[in-house]
């Protein structure tokens, strides 16, 4: 019999789940809150802006760690039938990291600043660059536009970055890379650095055919492609592929066989449309979740 782990990490909490993949049937669970919440008022005792939504990544390696523990502990299961593991994620979630995928805001420089945190899906301090994206794209007529049904959302992650490169360019300075934090998770996991097509093709105006839209960047900002290129763009995995097996010390950590499996990350929502089995035309699903309310 063999069983995979699927991880939700939703806006306040993180459930974590062991499935046995012959019958779908959920073995064990483990939910906890993170550590640190969501971070909107003040950052250690300094004001935020009201439309800052920000975490601390540090809280969803410590709930991964917890929750897996757990979960093989009370179903007292042969971890090395454990031959996959999931992850969902809130999206955009965005996370700057250093060349070794470690957050920035764990930088002592820029503890106290708010732009080297992870921004939450619901973070909509990048409003002025959203509009500026928008009314760009719109005046060169890009048609693409359609497909993110003729809007720029701040929530999205391209917007997030100009906001960085703008008000904190210290920060944007120290970064290697910038990912979905459903990719960073996925990384960390298998020590590797790829990024999910769902998270960069839904939030980043990234196609398969064509790749990122640099003719739009190039008209607002060329430094725009270059953050782009050399920190976003990263090798694609397909939702539906493998990104490799668990990296040995994480599968030592974890106490899991080296020889798990883990998948690319796919946003939340999405995730539930496989589950219920939505997926041909004219089949539809409605997502219930933070953002409806």
């Amino acid at each position: 019999m063999s069983y995979s782990i699927g991880i939700d990490y939703g806006t306040a909490s993180v459930r974590v789940f062991l499935i046995n993949t012959t019958n779908g049937q959920v073995v064990s669970k483990f939910v906890k809150p993170y550590t640190h919440g969501v971070i909107e008022s003040e950052l250690n005792g300094l004001k935020i802006p009201h439309t800052y939504a920000l975490q601390n990544s540090n809280d969803y390696l410590e709930i991964m760690e917890e929750g897996i523990s757990y979960i093989v502990r009370e179903s007292k299961i042969d971890p090395d039938n454990i031959v996959g593991i999931g992850i969902d994620f809130t999206s955009s979630t965005i996370i700057f990291t250093d060349e070794n995928l470690n957050p920035v805001h764990n930088l002592k420089q820029f503890k106290n600043n708010p732009h080297a945190y992870v921004k939450l899906w619901k973070h909509h301090g990048a409003y002025k660059e959203a509009e500026k994206l928008y009314q760009t794209a719109i005046e060169n007529n890009n048609k693409w536009l359609g497909h993110y049904g003729y809007n720029v959302s701040s929530e999205w992650m391209i917007p997030k970055i100009m906001e960085v490169m703008n008000r904190a360019p210290e920060i944007m300075e120290k970064t290697a890379y910038i990912m979905e934090a459903g990719d960073w998770i996925v990384n960390k996991l298998t020590n590797k650095n790829v990024r999910s097509n769902c998270g960069l093709g839904f939030k980043a105006f990234w196609e398969e055919e064509t790749g990122f839209h640099y003719d739009l960047f190039d008209k607002i900002d060329p430094k725009l492609s270059k953050v782009i290129q050399d920190k976003v763009s990263a090798p694609v995995v397909n939702i539906g592929e493998a990104v490799g097996k668990l990296d040995d010390k994480m599968a030592q950590k974890l106490g899991l066989s080296k020889e798990t499996m883990v998948s690319p990350f796919i946003i939340d929502a999405h995730a539930s449309l496989l589950g219920i089995g939505s997926e041909k035309d004219k089949e539809m699903t409605m997502v219930m979740g933070t953002s409806t309310c």
